[in-house]
């Protein structure tokens, strides 16, 4: 495929030749050309202004006229095709003149550094107008013309010379460091996005650690805001770091993560996510009383539990080494997944006679964490009595917010009961009164229909604990175990008949219920 790319990149400049026009392959093609390197792309330099390329080629994209520029797709393929020019300077990063030039040389001497201004004719023949040969043998990275001017027209060429020792294993020549070193500052009027980019570059590269030492000795990573504080990190520890762990180990130290960088989305959410469960992670010590525990192995998980551990053991004085009791407490894990659990929110919503709420996710949450520290076992008997004793520790859960008031029966699926009809309160008669349960004293007074009232709610009563128990005892509970379960649900069941039924509050008043 490289090899169909180069010949038609040939075939363009052969073809712009034949119109009278000089061009040249030129830039990072050139150069990797004759390191034998895989190349990505191909830019064509041309003394054709943008006008006249459009006359050869109709084609053409020129989005870019205005800056000298065309795209030429050809065959599936995709050039950069530029007019020669010369440019000056007035501020960095921003020429303030630009014009069309006429010879090869007056492109090259606007270029970056001698080995990527080299050219290549139709005929594989290279044009080296600037010794960039020499220094692709000698493996220096030159910049051409006087380095504090050429860094100061366009700081971000410090950041592309650390690029290619990263790539290449170069190593920049000294005037070259020497204008480096005097021109740091002005790496301040670069965006987020331009820094970002060239770093992530150097982060992925080969010899990304002998950029970053370069960097620290020529004192440019002082001038890197959101990068300063964890290269000297990251140069220490530069193979046990993946580039998201590089990358977030650098804003941890800086406390924040830089907006609009050139970070892919995805990119992005992986360093957002670690960052944060640095954050959550960084208040452990070793003299510590509050500890990592198995709760937080299940919520992080082993691999994103394990990165936040490296980088604040790395970047933190005090911080405990806890990765061999991190992995043996996954090993040990009870559950690494809430699906694990051998109790659901379905089974939470039943046991709440069939209301459905937020209040799922809370008890769901304390389960887990119970089994996780060992308090309760992942059996479905203990979960299910665990999970009463939390519902009657939340004191209920409002159910006229889940259910409409008018609703007067429970749900057939939950309790299957009878829908029974009630005489309305004020039609109960009050000024007859007879003696029940004449052993209790005080007696108490009530009338015919009260008696009636009691006997429908004793029945419905029984029948829904029964019911009730007998849907969740297996046969292997203790006498105990039964007798928890029992009182538990009593006390739900009069709970959930007192709300649905307005008429049974009359027997709670009298003492009855």
């Amino acid at each position: 495929m490289q090899e169909q790319y180069l010949e038609k990149g040939l075939e363009i400049i052969k073809t712009l030749n034949s119109f009278t026009y000089q061009a040249y392959l030129v830039g990072g093609v050139v150069r990797d050309y004759i390191m034998d390197n895989k190349f990505v792309d191909i830019d064509i330099a041309t003394n054709a202004t943008p006008t006249q390329i459009q006359a050869i080629y109709p084609d053409v994209n020129m989005e870019y006229e205005h800056l000298g520029c065309v795209t030429l797709k050809l065959d599936g393929f995709t050039f950069e095709i530029s007019t020669f020019k010369k440019e000056e300077y007035t501020e960095p990063r921003k020429p303030s003149k630009i014009y069309y030039a006429q010879e090869l040389i007056d492109d090259v001497k606007r270029r970056d550094f001698t080995i990527n201004a080299l050219a290549l004719t139709d005929n594989l023949k290279v044009v080296d107008l600037v010794k960039g040969q020499k220094d692709i043998k000698k493996k220096k990275v030159r910049v051409i013309g006087k380095a504090k001017v050429r860094f100061k027209e366009d700081p971000l060429r410090i950041l592309r010379a650390y690029n290619l020792v990263a790539r290449f294993n170069f190593n920049i020549s000294f005037f070259t460091a020497l204008g480096i070193k005097k021109t740091n500052k002005y790496l301040k009027t670069i965006s987020n996005h331009q820094i970002s980019r060239e770093i992530l570059k150097i982060f992925e590269a080969p010899f990304g650690r002998k950029a970053i030492g370069e960097m620290i000795d020529n004192r440019t990573f002082k001038y890197l805001k959101h990068y300063k504080d964890g290269m000297a990190c990251i140069y220490k520890y530069y193979k046990k770091l993946s580039t998201i762990e590089k990358l977030t180990l650098c804003f941890a130290l800086s406390e924040e993560i830089p907006e609009n960088t050139s970070f892919d989305k995805n990119m992005l959410n992986k360093i957002q996510t670690l960052y944060k469960v640095v954050e959550e992670t960084k208040h452990y010590t070793k003299n510590s009383k509050e500890n990592i525990n198995e709760k937080d192995v299940f919520d992080y998980g082993l691999e994103l539990l394990l990165s936040a551990l490296k980088i604040n053991y790395y970047i933190r004085d005090d911080y405990p080494k806890l990765f061999n009791k991190v992995k043996k407490m996954d090993k040990n894990l009870p559950i690494h997944e809430v699906g694990e659990l051998k109790f659901n929110g379905k089974d939470v919503v039943l046991l709440n006679r069939g209301v459905a709420g937020p209040y799922v996710k809370t008890v769901m949450d304390q389960l887990v964490t119970e089994v996780l520290l060992g308090k309760v076992n992942n059996d479905y008997s203990e979960l299910k009595v665990r999970t009463l004793e939390i519902l009657d520790e939340m004191n209920g859960v409002n159910i006229q917010e889940e259910k409409p008031k008018e609703e007067t029966v429970v749900k057939q699926d939950v309790f299957p009961v009878q829908e029974v009809v009630y005489p309305k309160q004020e039609e109960v008669e009050k000024t007859k009164v007879v003696d029940i349960y004449e052993d209790e004293k005080p007696k108490v007074e009530v009338s015919n229909e009260i008696i009636r009232l009691k006997v429908h709610y004793d029945l419905e009563f029984n029948e829904l604990v029964k019911n009730a128990l007998a849907s969740f005892i297996k046969g292997n509970e203790s006498d105990d175990e039964v007798d928890a379960l029992k009182t538990l649900i009593a006390k739900q069941v009069k709970e959930a008949l007192l709300s649905q039924n307005p008429e049974y509050h009359i027997l709670e008043q009298k003492g009855l219920i």
